[in-house]
Parts: structure tokens; C-alpha cells; sequence
């Protein structure tokens, strides 16, 4: 719905309820598009059905997010809830959930993006499903961090310079930054992060490969 400035991150249709893990800038929104939503959908049951009246009886209920180990819990448990329900046996089996919506990479762009922060997300993603219950922030930022430092390593090496060196060559650095951008799609803050360089900094880089 265009009309509202709000991303649907995750979704679980059910038998009798609904999960959605949405991201939204006002929160004033998130009743009047829950409201189109209800009406939209029971309007096409009640056609499909041959039925009139309401569909929904109770008022939607909603929790907020207020760090990445929790938005990794939800969306991994608004996943499970068929297999839980013992509905499935595994997953990829529930076709009303955005599960192989991620795994087919059928996902917006700028949700994944959003939510894990580089395009390549499947390693956190298959991660987080598998041990939802168990995971900690560190374990997260362990399973996500490892191949990049791999990546920076193995370039590091091959140009025979230290991570240290490497942040005072503005050519070799350019040239890791691109790599890291097209092969990982890393966002500006992530390679910060990775390389222990100011954001400022990886951004005057990044807008100088642009223009080359």
C-alpha cells in the first residue's frame, strides 16, 4: 500500500491469526493500515465465501523492537509457527509465510538492507532459523562478521599490507571498498564497522568510486 510509509519485514499467515513484522517512521500509520488491511482482506473472504459480516473479532495487538537480536527472534519465530503448530515438517514446506520469499531472494532490496544490513544475508538468515531460541548478539555479529573479515584478510594478503597499512592507502582501500560493495553489498556503516574507519570517511570513498 503506497499510501503508507511503512515495510512489511516478515509475514506468517495462520489458520485463524496473522504475524507481521513491519517497519514504519509514524506510528500513526500502523492503525489505519492495519484498519485497509483488515477490511481489504475480509471483503475478498467474504466474496470468496459467499459470506457477509466481519472476519476479524478482536483488535490487533502489536510489540515493539528495540534491538537486532530481538528483530532476528521475531522474524525467526513468525517463521516457525507453522512447524510449531506441527502444520509442516520443515520450513520451505508452508507456502502463506515470507520464509521462501528470503530464501528465493524474492525480498526488497532495500528490506534486506534494512534488516541485516549487506545482500548477502543468507548465512544470518539460515543461522537465526535454526537457533532463534538460543542466539545471542554476539553470536549473530560472530556468524555475520566472519567471512567479511575473511574477505579482508585474503585482500590484505594478497597485497602484502597490513589492515593497519590499509587505512592509510587511500588506492588499495578504494579498491576493498569496491570489493566489498559489489561482492557483499555491505552498507557504509557495516564496512565502517569491519574496518574501524570513521563512516565519513568509507562515505567520501564510496561517493569517489560513483563518480569514477
Amino acid at each position: 500500500m503506497k499510501e503508507f510509509n511503512i515495510k512489511l519485514i516478515a509475514y506468517t499467515i495462520m489458520d485463524n491469526h496473522v504475524h507481521l513484522c513491519i517497519y514504519y517512521e509514524n506510528i500513526e500509520e500502523v492503525s489505519k493500515f492495519m484498519h485497509k488491511i483488515n477490511s481489504h482482506f475480509a471483503t475478498y473472504y467474504n466474496i470468496l465465501e459467499n459470506r457477509v459480516g466481519y472476519l476479524f473479532r478482536n483488535r490487533f495487538y502489536t510489540q515493539e523492537i528495540f534491538d537486532k537480536q530481538q528483530l532476528f527472534n521475531v522474524i525467526a519465530y513468525i517463521h516457525n509457527n507453522p512447524l510449531k503448530a506441527k502444520m509442516i515438517k520443515y520450513l520451505g514446506e508452508y507456502k502463506y509465510s515470507s520464509y521462501n520469499q528470503y530464501k528465493n531472494k524474492e525480498i526488497d532490496k532495500n528490506i534486506i538492507l534494512l534488516v541485516f544490513e549487506t545482500c548477502d544475508y543468507m548465512p544470518i538468515f539460515d543461522f537465526i532459523h535454526k537457533s532463534y531460541n538460543e542466539l545471542t548478539v554476539l553470536d549473530i555479529k560472530e556468524e555475520q562478521s566472519g567471512d567479511y573479515k575473511k574477505l579482508i584478510n585474503d585482500f590484505c594478503k594478497k597485497n602484502n599490507i597490513s589492515d593497519k597499512s590499509l587505512r592509510c592507502d587511500e588506492d588499495l582501500l578504494m579498491k576493498l571498498i569496491k570489493k566489498m560493495k559489489s561482492e557483499c553489498e555491505l552498507t557504509n556503516k557495516k564496512i565502517s564497522e569491519l574496518l574501524k574507519i570513521n563512516k565519513n570517511k568509507i562515505g567520501k570513498i564510496v561517493r569517489k568510486l560513483k563518480e569514477k
